[in-house]
């Protein structure tokens, strides 16, 4: 099989026959029909129907047109990201992401994360702005941003995500005569004042996968999002919810930071969302080249990471 006996294939599926994918691609018609015929004698499926005056695809022929389409998508991608790794070729251009705002409740990405993309892609110009969750979403439908990160995927069926990992939710507090606690178990963590998440539904969700917590009602406390008030919470026996790298436990805080020990781990999925079929040529070699900038082990710590592929 050759990459141009599914181009031939692809304009026979989009100009409706033989003849007029001939002249879109400016090749004889004996050209195409010979390619596709090559097809049909590989796979050993009719991808033409030829009792019509104009040859069209069959049934067959429509399924693996579209089947066709995705991989001449797949080569399409890989043949930008090869030119964006070339010699003297590097993406560029002005790019807007939107992350959630945690009020100091840890970190989503490591502190260098961003300078050390600016070193990698000094032709690109990002803007990281911090919203809540829906403003994040928002922003992507209203076209203000160009992708945002997420803890949980986008509803908005005109949204997409990429998944890039997880991070370990930790417990803050302030333990009694300031002794370090490494891991806070799940009944602890019931039986304390708990504040509100900053987001809620994703921390609720990766609590609830521990079966402790089944039938079980969470009561939170209402506490400013300030550096002041959350200590004071803490100080006073609360306990917030956070990522690792919270400001609130830094060197020399009497606030401690440790796991949850549970049944199994409880972690926050990290997605990269975007909207569907509004990005041009050079927003895709810029989205490729953050993403995975994104999901390396190095900027995202997480407990599990995966490598996520922007096809």
């Amino acid at each position: 099989m050759q990459l141009s006996q599914l181009e031939y294939l692809q304009a026979v599926a989009s100009y409706g026959g033989v003849r007029k994918a001939a002249r879109a691609v400016h090749v004889s018609p004996q050209a195409v029909s010979s390619a596709i015929k090559k097809l049909e004698s590989e796979y050993q499926i009719a991808l033409l129907d030829r009792s019509t005056g104009e040859a069209a695809l069959s049934p067959a022929g429509r399924e693996f047109a579209r089947r066709a389409r995705m991989v001449l998508a797949q080569v399409d991608d890989l043949k930008k990201y090869a030119q964006s790794m070339g010699d003297g070729v590097s993406p560029d251009g002005h790019f807007r992401l939107y992350a959630p705002c945690l009020h100091g409740r840890g970190l989503l990405f490591s502190e260098n994360w961003y300078d050390s993309f600016e070193s990698l892609h000094p032709q690109i110009h990002l803007d990281v702005w911090h919203q809540s969750t829906a403003t994040c979403f928002e922003s992507l439908m209203l076209g203000i941003s160009d992708a945002a990160i997420s803890f949980e995927e986008p509803r908005d069926g005109a949204l997409s995500s990429k998944y890039l990992g997880e991070k370990e939710l930790k417990v803050l507090s302030c333990p009694a005569g300031h002794q370090s606690v490494e891991a806070m178990t799940i009944r602890e963590l019931l039986g304390g004042r708990l504040a509100v998440p900053i987001n809620l539904s994703p921390c609720l969700n990766a609590i609830n996968q521990c079966p402790e917590t089944q039938l079980v009602n969470f009561r939170f406390r209402d506490v400013e999002y300030g550096s002041r008030a959350q200590t004071e919470f803490l100080q006073a026996g609360g306990l917030i919810l956070s990522l690792s790298g919270s400001s609130l436990a830094s060197d020399g805080s009497e606030v401690s930071e440790c796991s949850i020990e549970g049944s199994r781990d409880v972690t926050l999925p990290i997605y990269f969302c975007y909207r569907q079929n509004s990005w041009t040529d050079r927003h895709q070699t810029v989205f490729l080249h953050l993403l995975r900038h994104l999901a390396s082990r190095d900027h995202l710590a997480s407990r599990r990471q995966v490598n996520s592929d922007a096809s």
